[in-house]
């Protein structure tokens, strides 16, 4: 190869890498928000089994989860009760991942898990 073909290759290698980047990074971060999104909804699913393990109930609100990843929302209008018992009172969250769009959520007993609000109920 001379020198000239090397230089060649090297530009369109660098062509090539400059127009996919971009691509990539918006890849890696729609992953990231849904990662982050399945820690947040797995850490409320567990909130009836914390308050029956710990022996004491727990109340949902905006404070309960304190570790958040930075941007994100929790808006809880209504406290949700989860007693010793592993139940819960029915109500509403509504978690907004930054820069996105608000993703309402509903628990409901018995099982207190959240399911999206555009989820069709069985």
């Amino acid at each position: 190869m001379t020198l000239i073909e090397i230089i060649v290759v090297l530009l369109v290698a660098g062509l090539v890498v400059s127009i996919a980047l971009p691509g990539l990074s918006r890849v890696l971060d729609t992953h990231r928000v849904k990662g982050e999104r399945a820690r947040i909804i797995q850490s409320l699913d567990t909130l009836s089994l914390r308050s029956y393990t710990e022996g004491r109930p727990l109340v949902l609100n905006a404070g309960t989860i304190p570790n958040l990843p930075a941007g994100w929302t929790l808006e809880v209008p209504v406290p949700v009760e989860f007693a010793v018992n592993g139940l819960c009172t029915s109500g509403t969250l509504v978690l907004t991942p930054p820069q996105g769009t608000q993703e309402t959520y509903h628990i409901a007993p018995p099982h207190c898990r959240p399911t999206p609000a555009n989820a069709i109920a069985p």
